[in-house]
């Protein structure tokens, strides 16, 4: 009678455990699943966005007729020396753009690159409010809608950076929100390229 307890009490201990694995190897398969759709998508965001990128490389950038926002200054933007052209307008990602402004400068910074944000008059209050919240120190100016969408602008997602040498762009990126390995990786490609320049 004893020994019958015993054999039960295993066998009830061996089909508990029997579920407990089966529905840890299920929860598992289906966090793989859903990492592995996330990086297929991650990957396909990423292509999506350097095949937009390279659709302006080696685009001449025409003189600029631009007005801060800030000061309401006007200037004539030539593009004479190396410049990073950062495009604002409404972003998918408000936290994501400043983490990339942010980066960004950092990049500036250390490459002692000039950096300058160009938006539409549109949105040019929305982007002076961001500027002064975040003390983003690169000037930024506003021009026709027309100039930005049609001559400047790769894509309808904002921010767009532009690596201009001498009127040329030589890089252009588009981030992708919430993936700062993308835009890390982008700036160390970017700073090899500009050392190749140099």
């Amino acid at each position: 009678m004893g020994m019958k307890k015993i054999y039960e009490f295993i066998l009830w201990i061996s089909l508990f455990l029997m579920v407990v694995v089966s529905i840890v190897f299920h929860n598992s398969k289906v966090k793989l699943e859903v990492e592995n759709e996330k990086n297929i998508e991650i990957c396909e965001k990423r292509i999506a966005s350097l095949l937009t990128s390279n659709s302006i490389e080696n685009r001449k950038i025409i003189p600029l007729s631009v007005q801060n926002i800030l000061t309401d200054n006007k200037k004539c933007i030539l593009f004479a020396d190396t410049t990073i052209l950062v495009l604002l307008s409404k972003p998918q990602c408000n936290k994501c753009q400043e983490k990339e402004l942010y980066r960004l400068i950092e990049f500036g910074s250390k490459e002692d690159i000039k950096i300058i944000g160009i938006t539409t008059k549109s949105n040019m209050v929305l982007v002076a409010i961001q500027k002064k919240l975040n003390r983003f120190d690169f000037p930024v100016f506003t021009v026709d809608e027309g100039i930005f969408y049609t001559n400047l602008a790769f894509d309808d997602e904002f921010p767009q950076i532009l690596y201009i040498v001498n009127g040329i762009v030589h890089s252009a990126f588009k981030p992708i929100p919430m993936d700062d390995e993308f835009s890390e990786n982008y700036y160390k490609y970017l700073l090899n390229k500009i050392k190749r320049e140099l």
